[in-house]
Parts: C-alpha cells; structure tokens; sequence
C-alpha cells in the first residue's frame, strides 16, 4: 500500500514544482513569421533573457529543430554579466548540429548550444533566422510565458502571409490587442503583450497553459508531400487524416487467417477485442517513428507486420483493420495527452498528439491505447481520459469526448493488521487491492526488481527500522494486488508503562505551503476512495488507554470517516477518505486547507495503550 494516487493526491505528488523565486524574466520576445509562397516561409526571432539563478538556465540553451528542407539560415548570440558587458558571443559555427533523436526514427535534425552561467545575473541574447521549405502544416505558437516564476517585459508577433497562404488563429486566456494591415499584396497580422507578472506554481494548481496568454495560428489549406489539406473545420481535416492511410491498412493474409483462428471461436464481441489486442501486444512493440507528411502517414500494415514495430499511429491502424477483418467497426482516432478540450471551430495539427482507437461496441464503446501492451484492453489511462478526440471516418472528422472512469471506481482497499511487541516493534501485515486509477499510478511498482519494490515501499510506509519478509505485487486486468509481510522496529513509542501506536501507516500529509494565496484547486484527474481496514493487536498485559474517536469529516472536496471499536486485546479501525474530481474555484482555498488539516490531524493521532 503505496496510498497510490491517494498519496499523489492527498500527499502532494501532483502538486507542481516546488515554490520557488522568480526565476527570469523575458526583456524582449520577438516573432516574425514570413509566408514567402505555398509551401515555404522565413521565421525570424530574438531573444533576450535575464537569467537570475540556477532554475533558469534552461533560457541559456539554444535549440532549434528543422525537418527536411528546412535550415537554420542566421544565428547570433551573446551573453552578458550583471554589469552588462559582453562575456561570450557566439556564432553559428559553435552550435552542434545533430540528428540524434530520442525517436525510434526520425527525418528531423537540430541545432544546438547550451550556456551554463557561473554567476548571476545573466543577460542571454539570442537571434536568428530559419528558412522553411518542405511544406506548412502549422505555424509557430505565440506563447512567450512558458514556465512558472518566469514575467515577460514585452513581446511581440508578426504575421506575414502572400495571397498564397490564408491564416486564422485562436487566443486562449486573454483577448489580444490585433493590429492588421496591407503591405502591397501582403496582409500582416500583429499580436502584442506586454508587461506579463511571473506566474507562481501552486500544490494543485492548474498547468501554466491554462493560465497564461496564448495564440495558435495555423494554414486554413496546406500541401504537403502531394496531399492537399483542406483545415477549414475538423470534418475536412479528418478526411485528409483518413487518406494518408488508404492503401497502407491492408492486412497480410497470414495475418487474416490468424486473427480468425484467435476470434472465430469468442463468444462475445469483447473477447473478440481483448483477443485481438493480446495477440497485437504479443507480435509488436512501440517505436516512435516521425517519417513523411509531417509525420502523420502511419506505415504499411504490412511493414508493422514484417518489422514487429510500429508507433501509435501504425499500431492503432493495424488494431482498427484486425477488427474491421472480424466484422467489430473500430475508428482510427487522433487525441492530445495534454489538452482535455479541443477548439470546435479552430482545427490545427498543435492541439492533437497521439492516436488511439475507438470500438463502439453494441453496449459499451471501448476506448483501447494500442501503444503499451500493458495497459489493459478495456483501460482510459488518465493522460487522454475525459479528453476529446477526433474521430477519423471515411466522411471526416467527428469530435468526441472519451469517457472519464467515475471516482467511486478509482478506488484503494487495504487490509492491515499490526501486531504490538511489548518492546515497540511491530509484526505488520498489508494486502492491498487497487483499481483503475490507483492501478495506474502503481502499475511501475510491478514491473520493478523486488529490490526496488522493497526501497520503494520502505521510503513510502511509515515503518522506521522495517524489514519484509514477504513481497508480492502482480497486477490483473485493470487491478493491482500488493501483499507483504513485515517487521517493525520501534513501530510504537515506549514511554514508562505505555506504548504510543500509530494506526496509519501512511498518514495524510497537510499541505505543503499553508501560507501560499488562494488559487484554484485542480483536482479534474483526482477522484479516488481509499478504505483502510485496520486491526491493531496490543501485547499480552495490556490495555487502551486511549483511543480515536469515531467521527466524519465532510467538505465540498470529499470526505473522511473514522470508526474505531475496542473488543478484548484488539483494536478495529476502517478509514475511508474520498476526493471528489472537479475544479474548484479560489474562493473555497480556505476551506481546502482546512480540510486538509483537519484530515492531517486525525491520521496522525496514536493509540495509547498501557500495561495493566
């Protein structure tokens, strides 16, 4: 019993980064886009970044990815002191261009230079200047906040389009101050913010992006490797989505014959799937591959088939054609594991980075990621669940939003009993069963080393001095099982004739900076129940002196219940807390903390007993 995302949440695993001071500040970020024809366009940028201490030093880094075609044309930089004289200036020919990728297989390659400052401050300017040439599919985002603790002085983004190249764009968090006008056949489009305050993180706050201002700008139609795209709405979209796969979804006809002999014997449709998934986990592996039409071409099923591999793409079109081969309707369908909504009448290439499969079944519609085997058949892991997703079908793209798994579903079970020794120490024994999302978050621990699993749970448990005699975690389905065995020592605390005994084992952690201002509370991927069953054995000779009182604590965000029941030498306790999913606004922090606490306060109470 890790607390699984009982402890991610309640304890504040999903609280962001750290607190900390402001970190840079962005003096000038300015963008000029340039489309010069069809298919090929300039970028032009300059930057120029105080850096204040260590956790900015990612601004001193220099990076820049080109695809085929596309090349780093100018490039100059240089650094300042506090006193802002020039230390280091840099040229072009002291990057390091590479095509080192962390993909299986990629056209793409980069320019690179990092800068690490020994003191601080530091002013890092870099300007330069990138040609492309291979077609546009999107354009660059103008989103000059990027990270927390971080203020922007001013910023800038110019547009230009020829008759050749039409735009429209959307702002998110603010409404921008747009400036548009013609320069002989060309229409420029401005966008401009300035004086931006540092963005603080926040324990359960929302990510910078839904804070911050943004805008996307993408192609209204682009051609790209001879295929027209036609990005006026998502149906158009989805249908060039749906030709890049015509011809390549055909599958081989050992393959046929096998899938058959796998289905033709299922009972249900559901068999049929899970079969079919297992026999796809079994034959191939994940590879990220980044190769033609901006990579959005999934390979040949046939060369999935031949080389075993395949990214999302090309495994979620090989599972689709499996089904379809078997009479189960299954939909190809592009998502983003990081954006839970979509732009309804804004389509662009930047909200949408995985694909998964759709399977609307009779009586059920299963949601199936193709990319990691050991993700059950029938699972919506929390990176894309609850998000929407664009269906891909022969008449266009269909937006749909995959289902969130209910909170009562996530769910924790834990069996603990705790024998006392007269000196302190502890026998302790835990089966934990746990489910959906508590599944997930735990998953890792199974497929580590049993001396992994060990040190994992001995940071995690509270249970100072402790060896396990027994280990076993094994997951099933969409359920983890956790069973172990272990001594204590100085479980309880001895003082004289009495022995101070904890009954949580993993007690919930208040927050983490009870002074921070009110914020809102993002908890949307948060709902779970966590039940501990507790038994507690005090040593021959003794009694209760004290114990907790049974008792339910309520708030808007959940609730937590004790019951505590004395029968002759042991002591019964069942904890049940539950957190309710959902966003909540800044005027109900107050009441967050104080729930909080108040929680934090009642696990951590002990169990007096006394020799008698």
């Amino acid at each position: 019993m890790r607390r699984t995302l009982i402890i991610s949440l309640v304890v504040g695993c999903l609280v962001g980064q750290p607190a900390m001071s402001q970190v840079a500040t962005v003096l000038e970020s300015a963008t000029e886009f340039e489309c010069t024809g069809a298919k090929t366009a300039t970028l032009r940028e300059r930057r120029v970044t105080v850096i204040r201490n260590n956790h900015g030093d990612s601004f001193a880094v220099f990076q820049c990815w080109c695809r085929p075609g596309d090349d780093l044309s100018r490039f100059s930089g240089e650094i300042a002191d506090a006193q802002g004289k020039v230390i280091k200036k840099i040229k072009k020919s002291d990057l390091t261009r590479s095509e080192y990728s962390t993909e299986f297989q990629s056209d793409d390659f980069f320019y690179f230079y990092q800068y690490t400052p020994t003191s601080y401050p530091v002013t890092v300017t870099y300007e330069w200047e990138e040609k492309f040439t291979g077609g546009l599919r999107a354009y660059p985002l103008f989103m000059p906040q990027m990270r927390y603790d971080v203020d922007v002085r001013e910023a800038t983004y110019r547009f230009i389009a020829t008759p050749d190249n039409t735009m429209h764009w959307h702002a998110r968090n603010f409404t921008p101050d747009v400036v548009t006008r013609e320069e002989g056949n060309k229409q420029i489009t401005e966008f401009s913010l300035r004086d931006l305050p540092a963005v603080k993180a926040y324990s359960f706050g929302q990510d910078i992006d839904e804070l911050v201002p943004s805008v996307i700008l993408s192609p209204l139609s682009f051609t790209m490797e001879g295929f027209a795209c036609d990005m006026t709405n998502w149906e158009t979209f989805g249908k060039w989505v749906h030709s890049l796969r015509q011809g390549r979804d055909v599958l081989p006809d050992a393959v046929k014959q096998k899938v058959h002999a796998l289905t033709d014997t299922c009972t249900t449709d559901r068999s049929k799937v899970e079969t079919i998934r297992r026999f796809m986990g079994d034959n191939t592996r994940y590879v990220s591959i980044q190769l033609g039409i901006g990579g959005y071409q999934p390979m040949t099923i046939d060369d999935v088939v031949k080389k075993g591999m395949g990214d999302c793409k090309a495994l979620t079109s090989y599972f689709c054609t499996m089904l379809n081969e078997v009479g189960i309707p299954a939909n190809y369908a592009l998502i983003s594991t990081e954006y839970k909504d979509m732009f309804p009448d804004f389509p662009s290439f930047s909200q949408l980075n995985h694909v998964i499969a759709q399977v609307p079944l009779p009586n059920d519609t299963l949601w199936v990621e193709c990319t990691n085997a050991r993700v059950p058949y029938d699972y919506r892991p929390s990176s894309w669940a609850g998000h929407e997703a664009l269906l891909i079908t022969p008449e266009g793209g269909k937006l749909a939003r995959v289902p969130v798994i209910p909170d009562e579903e996530n769910n924790e079970n834990n069996v603990i009993r705790i024998a006392i020794e007269e000196n302190g120490n502890a026998r302790v024994s835990l089966f934990s069963t746990e489910y959906n999302l508590c599944f997930e978050h735990d998953m890792p621990l199974a497929l580590m080393s049993s001396a992994e699993q060990r040190k994992v749970l001995l940071e995690s448990l509270n249970m100072p001095k402790s060896s396990i005699s027994v280990l076993d975690v094994k997951t099933e389905g969409k359920k983890l099982s956790l069973k172990l065995e272990a001594i204590s020592e100085g479980f309880g605390r001895v003082s004289g004739s009495r022995i101070f005994v904890p009954f949580s084992l993993r007690p919930y952690s208040a927050l983490r900076n009870p002074k921070e201002p009110a914020h809102v509370i993002d908890l949307e991927k948060a709902g779970y129940v966590s039940t501990d069953s507790i038994v507690i054995v005090l040593p021959e000779g003794y009694a209760i002196e004290s114990a907790p009182k049974s008792q339910t604590v309520t708030s808007e965000f959940g609730n937590y219940s004790l019951e505590c029941n004395v029968e002759g030498n042991e002591v019964s306790l069942v904890c049940v807390l539950k957190i309710k999913s959902g966003i909540y606004a800044a005027d109900l922090f107050e009441q967050w903390v104080a729930f909080r606490k108040v929680v934090s306060s009642i696990c951590s109470g002990k169990i007096i007993i006394k020799k008698i």
